[in-house]
């Protein structure tokens, strides 16, 4: 049990890392492609609230109304100098917590990562007193009790007897 335990307890550590890690130094104005490779990593970590469940970076809509023009100000934000924690900021305050993909660990948004463990768990432990209740039960009406030294001894003696006369009568 105790290792059960410690392991629901490692895959919640697991689970509960933070969704989005946002990096707070300022974006270097070196070559495109590091600014290219931020922007990808921006749109890759922020949601398309078109309503298609998709990221900024995959949004499959050509003539999408709200990832073309975000795309555009995530752009223009990293034009301008801006970081990406005060790009991801900008657009959380305008549009709150739905841009991540996760949900942030934080407030009432930890029993959405902790509540499916404990529901597991508890199914768990209903199911094994569950199962040992009805094997009790099954046990009482066949007859089986805990104590059945007295008639183990005896048929042990009878099977005993009958062995060691089989075992004359095949000497013979």
């Amino acid at each position: 049990m105790k290792k059960y335990l410690i392991i629901a307890a490692l895959l919640l550590a697991a689970h509960s890392a933070p969704a989005v890690a946002v990096d707070a130094t300022p974006a270097p104005a070196t070559s495109p492609l590091a600014s290219e490779d931020l922007y990808e990593k921006i749109t890759s970590n922020m949601m398309c609230l078109c309503g298609c469940k998709a990221t900024l970076h995959s949004c499959p809509h050509l003539d999408c109304g709200y990832a073309i023009p975000a795309r555009k100000l995530v752009k223009s934000m990293l034009a301008d100098g801006k970081t990406e924690a005060e790009i991801f900021a900008s657009f959380e305050a305008k549009e709150g917590e739905s841009i991540y993909p996760k949900p942030k660990m934080e407030g009432f948004n930890i029993l959405g990562y902790i509540l499916p463990f404990m529901l597991i768990f508890g199914v768990a432990v209903l199911l094994y007193k569950l199962l040992l209740k009805w094997n009790l039960k099954s046990a009482k009406k066949r007859g089986v009790t805990g104590d059945n030294s007295e008639k183990t001894a005896t048929r042990d003696d009878s099977d005993r007897k009958r062995l060691d006369q089989e075992l004359a009568d095949y000497e013979d």
